[in-house]
């Protein structure tokens, strides 16, 4: 990659960063919450069966 690449990519984003990171924590926290419905589902599932 051009080294001068980066730097243009980064200075860029820079701005935008804090906006780039809320947006990543807010996916990972709905990420989350999916999966704990999802493993709750399936041990729910597992319960029933017994």
């Amino acid at each position: 990659m051009d080294p001068q690449l980066s730097t243009q990519l980064v200075q860029l984003l820079a701005p935008f960063l804090p906006y780039l990171l809320k947006g990543a924590k807010l996916a990972g926290q709905e990420a989350a919450k999916k999966l704990g419905e999802k493993t709750g589902e399936k041990g729910f599932e597992q319960v029933k069966a017994l």
